[in-house]
Formats: structure tokens, C-alpha cells, sequence
């Protein structure tokens, strides 16, 4: 249970730092869509994934005794 705190703390900046990323990207209009299109969210909320189990695969390593 001593990785708990961790984990959650891992996923915590991973989600924001892949927000403000995104974010970003809306704001340049560098984003895979144009903003507002459907294409756009979706290309968000897979990156967002993609961010997120990147995060538990890190995670695994750094608690991996």
C-alpha cells in the first residue's frame, strides 16, 4: 500500500501536464483537428489516454521492486 500516494500523485501530473498541453495546442492551432470539430475531441481525449497509460506503465516500473 506505500505505492498508493505515488501512483495517484503520477497520474495527477500526468493528467494536468497532458491538459495544459492540450490547452496549448487549442490555443496555436496546432492541434491533429481544427478546435471545435469532432475530430478535435477525439484527438484530445486519445492523447489524454495515450498520456494516462503512459503514466501507469511508468508508474509499474517505478514500483517494481
Amino acid at each position: 500500500q506505500a505505492g498508493k500516494p505515488l501512483f495517484w500523485t503520477l497520474m495527477g501530473f500526468t493528467f494536468l501536464l497532458g491538459a495544459a498541453w492540450e490547452i496549448m495546442e487549442g490555443l496555436n492551432n496546432i492541434a491533429g483537428a481544427p478546435v471545435g470539430t469532432p475530430k478535435y475531441y477525439f484527438d484530445v481525449a486519445k492523447d489524454i489516454v495515450n498520456d494516462m497509460v503512459g503514466a501507469i506503465i511508468a508508474a509499474y516500473f517505478v514500483e517494481r521492486k
